[in-house]
C-alpha cells in the first residue's frame, strides 16, 4: 500500500512539473503557488534549483546536502562534510556544486552523478563558510568565510 501511494503521489510531482516547465516563465505574484513540498528532517539554510532545471538542491543543519529530483521527486544525499552544510552555488553551464560548511571546508562536486561524492574538499576558512559563487563561466569560485577573507579558487 505504501509503495502505490508513492508512486501516485511521484506521479502527481511529475503533472505538476509538467504543466509549470510548459507554461512561459513569469514574475507575477499573483499566479505562484505550491505545487509541492520536500520534507527534511533538520532546519535548512538554503535552496536552489539547478540551471538545468532539474534538480533542487537544499543545505540543513546536518552534514549531508540534499538533493532532489524534479521529475522522480527522489532525494539523494550528498556525504562528504562533518558539519552544517551553510552555502552552496551550481554551475550555469555545468554540472558543478560547490558546498561550503561550518567546519570551514569547500567541497566541488559533479551535481548529475548518480550518487555524488565530493571530487574536491579542502579546507578553505578558519570557522563557518558564509558565502559560495561560481563565475558566471566556471571557471572560478570564490568564498567568504568567519575569518573575514574572501578567497578566489
Amino acid at each position: 500500500k505504501q509503495l502505490t501511494e508513492q508512486r501516485a503521489k511521484a506521479n502527481q510531482f511529475q503533472e505538476f512539473v509538467k504543466l509549470f516547465r510548459d507554461q512561459q516563465p513569469t514574475a507575477d505574484p499573483e499566479r505562484f503557488r505550491e505545487v509541492a513540498a520536500f520534507s527534511h528532517s533538520r532546519p535548512l539554510y538554503s535552496c536552489k534549483i539547478d540551471a538545468s532545471g532539474n534538480y533542487l538542491l537544499a543545505g540543513a543543519q546536518g552534514s549531508a546536502f540534499n538533493r532532489w529530483d524534479l521529475v522522480s521527486a527522489e532525494n539523494t544525499e550528498l556525504l562528504g562534510h562533518q558539519s552544517w552544510v551553510r552555502r552552496f552555488d551550481v554551475g550555469r553551464a555545468s554540472p558543478l556544486l560547490i558546498t561550503g560548511a561550518y567546519e570551514g571546508k569547500v567541497a566541488w562536486w559533479n551535481l548529475e552523478a548518480e550518487q555524488p561524492k565530493p571530487q574536491h574538499l579542502v579546507t578553505a576558512h578558519k570557522g563557518y563558510v558564509r558565502a559560495v559563487a561560481i563565475s558566471p563561466d566556471g571557471s572560478l569560485v570564490a568564498t567568504g568565510g568567519n575569518d573575514c577573507l574572501v578567497k578566489l579558487w
